[in-house]
């Protein structure tokens, strides 16, 4: 019986890319932040004014209710059991 070996295991991963989480963001926010980038690149808004942006924006609505219409599920025709 021979001594156990010692070796590497080699994995097919790249340990430099790592899977980021899917983030859902709307088409309005995605398009302000690419706007909010540009500005800060091109030197039109300073990145530490940020706070102080945010302080002056227009403070959203409260939610007074929220209503859900109910939904009607109906076999399509020609699909329903005979």
């Amino acid at each position: 019986m021979s001594a156990p070996v010692a070796r590497a295991e080699h994995s097919t991963r790249n340990p430099a890319v790592v899977a980021r989480p899917e983030v859902l963001v709307s088409l309005d926010e995605a398009a302000a932040l690419r706007q909010l980038i540009g500005a800060i690149a091109a030197r039109q808004v300073e990145a530490m004014d940020i706070p102080r942006l945010a302080a002056e924006s227009a403070p959203l609505p409260m939610i007074e209710e929220i209503v859900l219409e109910p939904i009607e599920l109906r076999p399509l025709d020609g699909l329903e059991s005979e």
